[in-house]
């Protein structure tokens, strides 16, 4: 992303004292050699450095002939990784990649379907019919959620709060189940 600098405007980080320093480096002409990294409106759009010679990277050697095989090799390992992960990274604005290829047609984001419990004699089995997801659940009241994994023996004086969820996909509705009293 070469549009972005190295130094990014963080809100938390914008409002110590010494980003004034470093924003007066950034307009004035002065700043070292040594400083571009921190002083940059942008990144170039490729990097390579050598971190035994250069450890704080500041020498880019990417137009450097002496690399040129190195970097193609590398070049060619980022595609063949890019292309066997499906790496959806370079799809920009983020907004297209969700629509067109994360969920299409529309870019409506899928909800986890509902947990679906099932309690026979104290003992709760619980499903989900959204490949994939997780299933939580937890006593009412109580702040901790416990994964579910296999069926568990419930306190059958108590009420019971279930979820699922699937990343990527909008959580499930929280459903209640009231154990026999």
């Amino acid at each position: 992303m070469p549009l972005v600098p190295h130094l990014p405007s963080i809100a938390f980080r914008d409002h110590i004292a010494m980003m004034k320093d470093l924003d007066a480096l950034r307009e004035g002409d002065d700043a070292m050699p040594v400083r571009w990294q921190i002083v940059s409106k942008r990144k170039p759009p490729e990097e390579f450095y050598d971190n035994r010679t250069d450890p704080h990277e500041t020498r880019n050697l990417i137009d450097d002939a002496k690399h040129k095989q190195r970097i193609a090799d590398m070049r060619a390992a980022l595609e063949r990784w890019t292309a066997d992960t499906n790496d959806l990274g370079l799809i920009q604005p983020e907004s297209k990649m969700v629509r067109e290829r994360l969920w299409p047609p529309d870019g409506i984001q899928p909800r986890t379907s509902t947990p679906i419990p099932v309690l026979t004699g104290g003992v709760l089995t619980i499903a989900c019919d959204t490949e994939g997801a997780s299933i939580g659940y937890r006593k009412r009241g109580e702040a901790s959620w416990s994964v579910y994994t296999a069926p568990v023996e419930v306190d059958p004086s108590a009420a019971y709060e279930i979820v699922a969820q699937r990343i990527g996909f909008k959580r499930s509705p929280t459903i209640e189940l009231a154990t026999e009293r």
